[in-house]
């Protein structure tokens, strides 16, 4: 095939692969995941105070490249979702053209068109082109790092060997599970290194490469003990569950697949008909090797290329395309949730070569049949429908992945994921609010990182974020308080409780109805504070006079920030008998877990209500109020040294 032809075909394949990957996009204007939120804060970090930085040790810890990725798409189109969609949607196109530059170099031009339109319409890419993942960068900087690797190997030039120790360097820069890809080219370098001794100076110089561009992140690593806190957390711990795992992954293929709703249309399987023909055919193909014949209805193996003529470069190419198959497959297999798609995403590379196989495979076997022909207008004229089997089945396989991605990116199960009511009520705050007052979003934390991706929206109003179960915050002037009524039912009934309550709006089309509420709280008591460690204020609000013996009674506590709080601080209530210090019962708490005293600012209070058991005698009962270093026990003083304050009495008795 000739160059020309060759680009068209890539082209028109490209083309439909870039369909696919645009599709719904703007259904997705209001999803953004909680990590994909993560990533993109981190980026913005980057475009704030541009750094070198080899790994993010939050949200369980992630390796740097997506970040650096993400920061032209956030710099041009702003923070929102469509800069991650669009660099999700370059990516994925990349890793088309990366995974064809591989399969071309292992087994040809014809291959390769087969190859790319494969992984085009290959349902598992095609979703995760539309996620903003750090794993997306796996496939398409390792099937780069390969491709060079074998052009550096079959050139020996000193340029190639050094683009391909820098991409594999690079490589580790991805996902975690890319570790195994490296280590896997390591290997086949070494061996190399034995094999052919005029090549030993080339990989030298790409080791030395790979290790220079990778030396920030090794260093970190080892550095950083806490950096494989997440690998020790999902590893599995015995034999039995790797069987079980492997049994697991015997079915994804054209049985069950995955369930989660973000990385796959819940139990759609990993091929679909038309490419599990096509892998059966590739995998037989490479299995059963043909020998080329000159007339025939098999005449040579799909998987041989001009430029890897000999049968030894052929099983050489087949055992790496198996390798890497395996080696993709391994961080799923070896840890607890082997259906996690992003930990097994490598695959969609070896499986895209194994598809590309089996439709240039078909494509053979059809087209053998002209050897018998007649005339040569007829021989041509079966040339020309030579790939019209596999071409229908690609055709077949692109419908099913149109289907079921818009089946996918319209499901309700997306709404909690992707975050779409916290989108969606920024949206609404910043659309119907243009003021300044303060506002705060429930049931969620001020750290949430949609929260932090979207506040630029929320323009000069003050935020906070909080769960009731937690605390309820009030703000001295009034607040507004945008709530996902499923998660917090009790809420607006809450608030009420605590001053005068407005409804500004509400939403019930979506599957997580929401509320909009203004709050005017009422006046609090100005005395009775006390006040601990010269940070902050606190005073009992309801503590009853009376109660049964073993009673429960609940008791509402206003706590205010009077000074810089750097720490986490919980509260304890005591009971002690009238006139004694002997400690009868009591209940410890943290100070508002999702919004902590760190958070608080200076003109709010903080409502904790704590649920505390009375002692089983009748009496007359002290309840006392301490505050203390949630980390250290520590408690913060008061100001005549002592380290609890009274802030009641109550009677016990029969009622």
């Amino acid at each position: 095939m000739n160059r020309r032809v060759y680009l068209a075909f890539v082209t028109l394949v490209l083309l439909i692969g870039a369909v696919l990957r645009a599709a719904d996009i703007g259904r997705m204007a209001d999803m953004v995941h909680y990590d994909e939120a993560y990533y993109a804060v981190d980026a913005l970090s980057l475009l704030e105070q541009p750094r070198l930085n080899p790994f993010f040790l939050d949200n369980f810890g992630r390796e740097s490249l997506w970040m650096y990725a993400l920061t032209p798409a956030l710099a041009v189109f702003g923070a929102g979702a469509f800069a991650l969609r669009v660099t999700a949607f370059f990516a994925g196109m990349l890793t088309l053209a990366t995974t064809g530059l591989l399969a071309r170099v292992l087994s040809g031009r014809r291959v390769a068109i087969w190859t790319v339109a494969a992984l085009g319409v290959l349902f598992w890419h095609v979703l995760m082109s539309h996620l903003a993942f750090r794993a997306l960068l796996y496939p398409l900087i390792g099937a780069l790092a390969w491709a060079s690797l074998i052009i550096a190997w079959r050139t020996n030039r000193t340029s190639h060997w050094l683009i391909a120790g820098a991409a594999f360097g690079a490589l580790g820069y991805t996902y975690f599970a890319a570790r195994g890809w490296v280590a896997l080219g390591l290997l086949v370098g070494m061996s190399g290194a034995l094999r052919s001794g005029e090549r030993r100076r080339g990989l030298l110089i790409a080791g030395m490469m790979g290790v220079g561009i990778g030396a920030p992140l090794i260093f970190y690593l080892l550095a950083t003990p806490a950096s494989a806190e997440r690998l020790d957390q999902v590893a599995i711990s015995h034999g039995q569950m790797l069987i079980d795992n492997l049994g697991v992954w015997l079915n994804v293929w054209v049985g069950h697949g995955a369930d989660d709703p973000v990385f796959n249309l819940p139990g759609r399987p990993l091929l679909d008909a038309p490419l599990a023909v096509l892998a059966v055919v590739g995998i037989a193909a490479a299995v059963f090797v043909p020998v080329q014949r000159r007339r025939g209805m098999i005449y040579h193996a799909p998987t041989t290329a001009r430029n890897a003529s000999s049968l030894q470069e052929r099983l050489l190419a087949l055992a790496l395309i198996f390798a890497l198959l395996a080696v993709s497959i391994a961080p799923a297999v070896l840890t607890t949730e082997p259906l996690k798609w992003l930990r097994g995403i490598g695959v969609v590379v070896p499986l895209a070569l194994i598809l590309g196989a089996g439709a240039a495979a078909l494509a053979t076997m059809f087209g053998g049949m002209i050897y018998h022909a007649p005339t040569k207008e007829s021989v041509r004229e079966k040339i020309r429908w030579a790939g019209i089997i596999p071409a229908g089945l690609i055709a077949w396989a692109a419908v099913n992945s149109a289907r079921d991605f818009q089946t996918w990116v319209t499901s309700p199960d997306l709404y909690v994921p992707m975050e779409r009511a916290l989108y969606t009520g920024i949206e609404q705050v910043a659309d119907q609010l243009p003021g300044g007052s303060p506002v705060y979003f429930a049931p969620f934390t001020p750290d949430h990182p949609v929260l932090r991706f979207r506040a630029w929206r929320l323009g000069e109003h003050p935020v906070g974020a909080f769960k009731s179960v937690d605390c309820l915050p009030l703000t001295d002037g009034g607040a507004d308080y945008f709530v996902i009524d499923a998660f917090e039912p009790d809420l607006p009934a809450h608030l009420a409780a605590w001053g005068e309550m407005r409804l500004l709006g509400s939403t019930r089309e979506v599957p997580l109805p929401s509320s909009l509420i203004h709050l005017t709280p009422d006046a609090l008591p100005a005395d009775g504070w006390v006040y601990f460690g010269g940070v902050i204020a606190a005073r009992a609000l309801d503590l009853p006079e009376s109660a049964g013996r073993g009673e429960v009674i609940r008791v509402d506590v206003a706590l205010r920030r009077i000074g810089q709080v750097e720490r986490a601080y919980t509260a304890f209530l005591h009971t002690y008998p009238a006139e004694e210090t002997r400690l009868l019962t009591q209940v410890d708490d943290p100070l508002c877990l999702s919004y902590p005293p760190n958070a608080w600012r200076s003109d709010e209070t903080i409502i904790e209500t704590y649920s505390l058991t009375l002692p089983d005698q009748a009496g007359t009962y002290r309840v006392a109020l301490g505050i203390y270093d949630s980390e250290t026990q520590e408690r913060l003083p008061l100001s005549d040294g002592s380290d609890v304050a009274t802030i009641g009495t109550i009677q016990v008795g029969d009622k």
